[in-house]
This record gives C-alpha cells, sequence and structure tokens, in this order.
C-alpha cells in the first residue's frame, strides 16, 4: 500500500487547469469547424431544392423570370441577389427535351479563424434535370 505524502498533493493543485487551457483551443476549432459545416451543408440542401423546385416549373412552360422566381422563393434564406441562376436552355424549350436548372452561391466563412484555411467564401450549387412535358 502507497502512503501519499500531503507535501505530493499540493504540487498538483493546477494541473487540470493547465490541461483544459491546452486542449481548449482545440476544442473551440472543432466546434466552430462543425458550425461551419454545418451552415455549408444547410446552403447546399436549400439550393438543391430550389433548382428542382425551378426545374419542375421549367418543365411546364415557364418563362425563365418566373423560374428564377420560384427558385428565390425557394431559397428565400439565402440573400436573392447573391444567388447565380442558369437555366439551359436559355430559349425555347421543346417537348420531349430536358431543361436543367442550376443555381450557385458563395457562402461566407461564418468565423474568421477558419477564414485562414478557405478562403471569405465557399462556392456551393446545386442542379437538377427534367424532361419537358
Amino acid at each position: 500500500m502507497r502512503i501519499i505524502h500531503p507535501k505530493r498533493l499540493g504540487r498538483e493543485s493546477g494541473q487540470a487547469a493547465v490541461e483544459f487551457a491546452l486542449i481548449l483551443p482545440l476544442l473551440v476549432l472543432l466546434l466552430v469547424g462543425v458550425v461551419q459545416v454545418g451552415a455549408i451543408l444547410s446552403a447546399a440542401l436549400t439550393l438543391q431544392m430550389a433548382a428542382a423546385e425551378g426545374a419542375r416549373v421549367a418543365i411546364v412552360g415557364a418563362s425563365n423570370t418566373q423560374i428564377v422566381a420560384q427558385v428565390d422563393g425557394v431559397a428565400a434564406d439565402l440573400p436573392a441577389s447573391e444567388l447565380t441562376v442558369t437555366i439551359t436552355p436559355s430559349g425555347a424549350r421543346l417537348a420531349g427535351t430536358n431543361v436543367t436548372v442550376s443555381v450557385s452561391y458563395q457562402a461566407p466563412v461564418l468565423f474568421g479563424t477558419l477564414a485562414g484555411l478557405w478562403g471569405s467564401t465557399i462556392p456551393v450549387s446545386g442542379s437538377a434535370t427534367m424532361g419537358m412535358e
């Protein structure tokens, strides 16, 4: 059986605080990264749904203006001025052909800590192709 002397206990009083101080920056960086990835995935899902809705409206004969309005409506939580909507073909669409709606967005980096890794924005896009009726 070991006997611990009171003098040894006094020397280890700040050990947990030092270990916590060493690990805390890594934990904060991990948490910030998880939040950033979540924001990017949310934007990507929104763009994919917006592109699908735009393609759905396009296949029933909507104009390009109506398609863009539909995309903007679905992606309402993203700034409409920063969305880029591409419709292919952009002109007359014939029955039996495919129409593709692509939506892209530059997602901002939420935390300055991560801006050094990725830059100030991260490109995110969504695309959908459907056959004209």
